[in-house]
């Protein structure tokens, strides 16, 4: 199916998210179980409360409203989607906002949210540009046989909106005058709306975002099950598990102040008013029974911990474990972390230190997301002890 020639017939997609069912599956899997085959006895989908809450907070206000400016074939033969910059969809600094897909063939869907830092008034430091391919590798590599997605099909969203795909402002730097257009949130919209168009029906649907797009993946599940509504939904948070500073409240504040995403947080979730946004990932896991998500962090990650939070490592493993084992303790069975000693930031994509396919305590992160996605109950967490970095 050329997915381009279909968008080309409309340039502006359609507003409306309708309630297309996915493929939900009752019976449960094996240890060694097929991973595109959900475990789970419970129909997918956030709750009508959940739902008429986030609509409520116009979390889904983008969703069809960006127009399609063309489309274009990468180097590797994957589709560009390029959007009009005044429609919404725009880089921070004002670059143009483009979202690519790979098509596999498969009837499963792997979104994934790329990272790339943040930008406030007290410290900025953010890609600016929507890289036009994908990175074949980690989690976003072909071959299935060290990839448990490999043969899945990618709707990849660069990230280039300096407020972790959840921004809604315009604004201007305090120090030199430059125009801020964090658009996180529409970004997000849009490449939502090429999933939704290009893969109306998944069979499931792996959420997947690392660094500031783990970050993105807490207003991003949302999202996706406003467009998916009955679509098995699982989310890999790699990195950005949503704490701040508890010492610096200022920083919360001015984050909120620029990037406005806070008039999204669902009410009802009354810890995220004022608190850690982790307490957003149990908002979620509360109001969908078949939810699953991973979460991967170092105890002494250098860039959230230390560069972004000024966190030492002996003050940011305890504010890890604490926020994420509230969870944790409220979803025993549906939110799992993979926390390793040291410094290392990020896991899906393949690089230095633990890697992807590298064995922690005798099971790699490509395993252990095999395992949640075939509802394996060796899914658990892997803490691994030791002095935290």
């Amino acid at each position: 199916m050329n997915f381009a020639r279909c968008f080309a017939t409309s340039l502006c997609f359609t507003a409306a998210v309708t309630a297309l069912p996915g493929c939900s599956s009752k019976s449960s899997t094996a240890a060694t179980g097929d991973a595109s085959t959900p475990a789970t006895s419970s129909t997918p989908g956030f709750d009508a409360s959940a739902v008429a809450e986030l609509k409520a907070k116009h979390v889904d206000k983008y969703v069809g409203k960006a127009s399609l400016d063309k489309t274009s074939a990468n180097a590797v033969g994957d589709t560009v989607y390029n959007f009009d910059p005044s429609e919404g969809p725009i880089c921070y600094l004002g670059a143009s906002y483009n979202v690519v897909v790979h098509d596999a063939g498969s009837e499963n869907l792997l979104i994934f949210l790329q990272g790339g830092g943040a930008c406030w008034q007290t410290l900025c430091s953010a890609t600016s540009t929507a890289e036009t391919t994908i990175p074949k590798t980690g989690i976003l590599s072909e071959d299935p046989s060290t990839n448990v997605v490999g043969d899945w099909n990618v709707v990849y969203a660069p990230y280039c909106d300096g407020s972790v795909f959840s921004g809604d402002n315009d604004t201007k730097s305090n120090m030199d005058g430059t125009a801020w257009h964090f658009h996180g949130l529409a970004n997000l919209s849009a490449a939502i709306d090429v999933a939704k168009k290009a893969y109306p029906n998944p069979k499931r649907i792996l959420l997947a975002g690392t660094s500031g797009g783990g970050y993105g993946t807490l207003i991003g599940t949302g999202l996706v099950r406003l467009a998916y509504p009955h679509t098995q939904v699982d989310v890999f948070n790699d990195a950005g598990l949503g704490l701040s500073n508890p010492n610096d409240p200022a920083m919360l504040s001015t984050i909120k102040a620029d990037w406005k995403f806070d008039q999204f947080i669902p009410d009802s979730c009354t810890e995220c008013q004022t608190g850690e946004q982790t307490a957003i990932i149990g908002w979620g896991l509360a109001a969908d029974p078949t939810l699953r998500v991973s979460g991967f962090s170092s105890y002494g990650d250098a860039i959230i911990g230390g560069y972004f939070l000024k966190l030492m490592p002996a003050d940011f493993k305890p504010l890890l474990l604490g926020e994420t084992g509230k969870v944790h303790d409220a979803y025993p069975t549906r939110f799992e972390r993979f926390f390793i000693d040291g410094t290392q930031h990020t896991v899906l994509l393949s690089g230095t230190g633990v890697t992807y396919t590298t064995d922690v305590n005798g099971i790699s992160v490509e395993e252990w997301t095999r395992k949640m996605l075939a509802g394996d109950k060796g899914w658990v967490d892997q803490l691994q002890t030791g002095d935290g970095g």
